[in-house]
């Protein structure tokens, strides 16, 4: 069973606009090409609040990937914790810092994970970003201009996936952009356009998992 803790009330609401969900549904975050899918699931739009939410009674679980991140869990899942689980590898999460191709504001993406003075192991996987929004504390994000790493709907590939966004307007940092052949340089150990972000310990057994998920032609950058 899906655990969500319930969402405030005008959470995400466009400026101006008023009004409150009716007691007990879950707002949830819907792209306008996945209504169809929602609606179907029992899902409704309150024209009040511009949002779609889940009425009260209804399960949860069909709604996943729509539903608010549970960090908490998720760190869990991923095998965060104290005490750590089995060995452990020090790492440096680093970001990069690129004008946003909508507000042209610099905006820092999460773009790899760096052990000592080794290679930049580039999160260009989905797994590589779930890791590095476990990773990436608030405090962080807000005073390093970082975006945040969200399900975001990409239309070339018509599903949800997760993505970087521009920390002042959320419009998608593509992978392709952040990751492409021309980019290769500013990627290599060492360059003056990585930042450091964090330094986290993670368990061994991930950092071989993302590896194996960089390489992986499933989990190939997105258009």
């Amino acid at each position: 069973m899906v655990q969500v803790t319930q969402v405030e009330p005008g959470a995400g609401q466009e400026e101006g606009v008023a009004g409150t969900l009716p007691d007990g549904a879950v707002r949830i975050d819907v792209a306008y090409a996945e209504k169809g899918r929602v609606k179907a699931l029992g899902a409704r739009w309150d024209p009040g609040v511009r949002s779609w939410y889940i009425p009260e009674g209804l399960d949860l679980d069909g709604f996943a990937e729509w539903l608010p991140l549970d960090l908490d869990a998720e760190r869990a899942r991923l095998g965060f914790g104290n005490p750590p689980r089995g060995p452990q590898a020090e790492v440096a999460l680093l970001g990069l810092r690129l004008p946003c191709w909508k507000c042209d504001r610099p905006t820092v993406s999460a773009v790899g994970l760096q052990q000592g003075e080794g290679a930049v192991l580039l999160l260009d996987s989905q797994l590589g970003k779930r890791v590095a929004r476990a990773l990436l504390p608030e405090a962080v994000q807000v005073a390093g201009n970082v975006g945040r790493i969200d399900q975001r709907f990409i239309r070339k590939l018509k599903r949800r996936c997760l993505a970087n966004g521009c920390h002042w307007c959320a419009a998608l940092q593509a992978d392709h952009r952040l990751f492409g052949e021309d980019m290769a340089a500013l990627l290599s150990p060492g360059s003056p356009a990585l930042e450091h972000l964090v330094n986290a310990d993670i368990p061994v057994d991930l950092w071989q998992r993302l590896q194996v998920a960089h390489e992986d032609d499933s989990e190939a950058a997105l258009p």
